[in-house]
């Protein structure tokens, strides 16, 4: 079985899309059973959609990193209750 280390860092460096089966069925079985790592999926795909919503919006725009920026500390800081009121999964 994976650690949460070991799932995160597999997690957000999009090692798990190339895994063979037996680390994505490890990787699965954590996620399963560990509510921390579930929480942590959800935001890393919330901190995707967001990104790529602000930058469709606004591709050329010098000053929409620094909105990302912000918005991105802003939802972090979020409660978890409250980041998974405001996202789906």
């Amino acid at each position: 079985m994976l650690s949460c280390k070991e799932y995160a860092t597999a997690l957000s460096s999009g090692e798990l899309e190339g895994a063979g089966l037996a680390r994505r069925l490890a990787a699965a079985y954590h996620w399963a059973i560990c509510k921390y790592c579930r929480a942590y999926t959800r935001q890393l795909r919330a901190i995707g959609r967001g990104a790529r919503r602000l930058l469709r919006r606004e591709p050329s725009d010098p000053e929409a990193l620094a909105r990302l920026e912000r918005q991105l500390v802003e939802r972090c800081s979020t409660s978890p209750g409250q980041a998974e009121d405001s996202t789906t999964p």
